[in-house]
């Protein structure tokens, strides 16, 4: 009898030994999974989120450099400088050259302090007419050399993108220039990768890298040039380093690519996907430390990929995620309290990933990203509801003579202050958006025209009024364009028409509202 009941129950204890074990198996299948499906979410978000970094700090700068076409160089004195030189002498071009450059020298060096590296006035049959970096550099012919210049020229339209010169490399705006109606020539502004990496990391704390193609550099740098801004990269085959962002790392004592690969295994691996010229994730561990690089491909104007802008930072998600998937192994009663902690903690780093993708730093409102989705809501309500809705874009007076005057930090008090002061005057179910450097948008649901002329005037007339914590800045003011969304308009042509309105605005003395 007591043999029987042995055996029922080691029968029992087997049976259900393999019951456990079968679930533990088809548990643990699930988990891994789920961990795989985890990690390509992660890179995934982590991809996306460092692109528009990227893209949005390739726009502010885009932004400036259309003010300061706009409000500057756009000008019949300068425009008229141009004109004069396609046709004039030798000895006149010095003379208008000497002119040309006496009236942007301030001008060019506060764009230097916004990052800018060249500003470059070029004549309609692509030859250099100023540097403003390098004045004695002038006469050469760019049409070969320069694709942004020879596309901007014939096609006398904007033209934007990355290009290795022959001196430098950078992302260019290039702009057409006329005068009196009669194509002129065109303006260079330009940034380097070293300012775009440090604004991202003034935003976004986030370290990063340039590589090029060494046949990139080697087809278009003065060979005499080449060691003085590259350097070789002994890491990965084919590129050259960014000797300015590597100068400059050095010079902060931060940790750098070298310190966080050291294994030939995970450069290989790298050296593999950098072949194939797309965006990719990789994740390491040095000294207990977890590492996420991100590598971005950049492009040319012909859509050639030329080099890769590198992020890197600690980042410990993977290593605990795996971790996180042994302990569930081990303990599968625990492992589910760990599953929810996991899913906590990646939906509130979604909520912080979002936040920086959607808000403004500085303001706290919406920035840009968020902007077309909800324009995009309020015309399909309009659609469907035939619901009136309105924008209001505006932007502070002058602005740039108090970043100018009192500094970048003023600028910024200034900023906020105004955008709180706004939010006071607008209603709950309004929406404001941050979409440039002082450029604000409202959207105004269920508003006619006149109605959000109403609105805004209140609005100018509030930020006039409002008293300031600046002692030496008494009064602000705001030029605002109103425009309301028509049947078949796009919201760039809507966005388009409230523009127009602003330039009027600041076109006829400012501080007004125009729509």
């Amino acid at each position: 009898m007591k043999f029987t009941i042995e055996n029922k129950n080691l029968t029992k204890l087997i049976v259900l030994l393999i019951i456990v074990s079968l679930g533990s198996v088809l548990f643990e299948l699930y988990l891994l999974n789920n961990y795989n499906k985890s990690l390509d979410i992660y890179k995934t978000q982590i991809l996306n989120h460092y692109q528009e970094h990227y893209i949005t700090t390739i726009y502010e700068h885009k932004r400036l450099s259309k003010i300061y076409y706009d409000e500057i160089i756009n000008k019949e004195t300068i425009l008229s400088i141009i004109a004069k030189a396609n046709t004039a002498s030798e000895e006149e071009k010095t003379l208008l050259r000497n002119e040309l450059y006496s009236i942007m020298e301030k001008t060019y060096n506060n764009a230097t302090k916004n990052n800018f590296r060249q500003f470059q006035f070029i004549l309609k049959d692509c030859t250099s007419f100023l540097r403003m970096h390098r004045p004695e550099g002038y006469g050469d012919n760019l049409s070969d050399s320069r694709e942004s210049v020879r596309i901007a020229s014939e096609k006398q339209e904007f033209t934007e993108g990355f290009e290795e010169g022959k001196t430098y490399n950078a992302y260019r705006f290039v702009y057409p220039l006329f005068y009196k109606n009669e194509f002129i020539g065109t303006i260079e502004t330009s940034i380097s990768f070293l300012a775009i990496s440090k604004l991202i990391e003034d935003l976004f704390n986030h370290k990063s890298i340039f590589i090029i193609k060494e046949s990139v550099v080697t087809a278009k740098v003065e060979k005499n040039l080449i060691s003085k801004y590259y350097t070789n990269n002994l890491m990965f085959n084919g590129y050259y380093n960014d000797k300015e962002i590597i100068d400059y790392i050095n010079k902060l004592n931060s940790i750098n690519l070298n310190q966080i690969l050291t294994t030939d295994t995970i450069i290989n691996q790298i050296n593999s996907l950098l072949s194939e010229e797309a965006p990719f994730f990789i994740n390491t561990s040095n000294d207990g430390n977890g590492y996420a690089i991100i590598f971005l491909p950049i492009e040319n104007l012909k859509q050639q990929q030329v080099g890769y802008f590198i992020f890197y930072q600690n980042d410990n998600t993977i290593i605990e995620l795996k971790n996180n998937m042994i302990l569930r192994s081990v303990l599968i009663a625990i492992s589910w309290m760990l599953l929810m902690i996991i899913i906590i903690n990646s939906y509130f780093s979604r909520l912080k990933i979002n936040k920086l993708t959607y808000f403004d730093k500085l303001t706290g409102v919406y920035n840009r990203n968020r902007l077309f989705d909800y324009l995009s809501r309020e015309i399909e309500m309009k659609k469907r509801y035939n619901n009136n809705f309105s924008i209001i874009i505006y932007d502070i007076d002058k602005f740039k003579n108090i970043n100018d005057t009192y500094g970048h930090p003023t600028g910024d008090i200034i900023l906020k202050e105004t955008t709180k002061c706004v939010k006071n005057h607008i209603r709950v179910g309004d929406y404001l958006f941050r979409i440039g450097g002082d450029e604000f948008l409202i959207i105004l649901p269920n508003t006619t025209l006149n109605e959000a002329i109403t609105v805004a005037e209140k609005i100018r007339s509030q930020i006039e009024k409002n008293i300031y914590s600046i002692n030496n800045i008494n009064t602000i003011t705001l030029s605002l364009g109103v425009a309301e969304y028509s049947n078949d308009d796009t919201y760039e042509e809507l966005i388009k028409k409230a523009d127009n309105m602003l330039y009027d605005a600041k076109n006829n003395g400012r501080n007004k509202v125009l729509g």
